[in-house]
């Protein structure tokens, strides 16, 4: 990272899956079509409103998107889930655990992972100066480690009433995205190729993916 001089601001880390068709999930929710979405997410306020304080927090959250419209207005969502009919969906929160506000300008300190484990959990850690802050969730909420196979990892703004976080001109960032999916294989660069609502105003760079003990994906984003 360099020539960030952007301090307090409030924005979002995000590791999201791709979002893909799910029949255990389908199945598991009584329908008979369905896509499903994680994100792994690190925000610097849980509740998007600064006015009140902040309060950074660590979570995940869970996308159901129903095949159809009458089958969504038919079953609806599962217990527990919020339903957001524009997009025939159902979403929820994991648990939270809180954490340290990061400046904009230190995000370079910061390490988030997320991961999923057939019959297990899945779970988001966010680290900084060598503390982690975890939380996990069963793998059956979403059994999104059957249809995990693309990730999208970057700053973003904070939710749906502050969408985009705003660098100052002359910032570069290099992210780095580590893989683990039990092989050697090279990861492939997508471009343009994200899920999340959310943004920044950063422009897109060039990408370099490696393999062997260590498989990642490294990109610079500067305006």
């Amino acid at each position: 990272m360099s020539g960030v001089t952007t301090g307090v601001a409030d924005y979002s880390l995000q590791i999201n899956t791709d979002t893909a068709s799910n029949p255990t999930t389908c199945s598991q929710f009584g329908y008979s079509t369905c896509q499903t979405w994680e994100q792994f997410i690190y925000s610097t306020d849980g509740d998007g409103d600064a006015s009140n304080g902040r309060t950074p927090i660590v979570f995940i959250q869970d996308w159901f998107f129903a095949g159809s419209t009458s089958q969504y207005n038919a079953v609806g969502c599962p217990s527990g889930w919020n339903a957001y009919p524009d997009q025939n969906a159902c979403y929820r929160n994991s648990d939270a655990v809180d954490a340290p506000l990061v400046a904009v300008n230190n995000i370079g300190s910061i390490k988030l992972t997320g991961s999923a484990t057939a019959g297990g959990v899945d779970t988001v850690s966010f680290s900084v100066n060598g503390q982690a802050y975890s939380v996990n969730q069963p793998a059956s909420t979403l059994n999104i480690n059957k249809i995990w196979r693309q990730s999208e990892f970057n700053i973003f703004g904070n939710g749906s009433a502050n969408p985009v976080v705003s660098f100052n001109r002359g910032s570069s960032v290099t992210v780095n995205v580590a893989v683990n999916d039990g092989t050697t294989n090279a990861p492939t660069c997508l471009g343009n190729a994200g899920t999340t609502f959310e943004q920044n105003n950063l422009t897109l760079g060039s990408c370099a993916a490696s393999g062997g003990s260590s498989p990642r994906i490294s990109f610079t984003q500067s305006n």
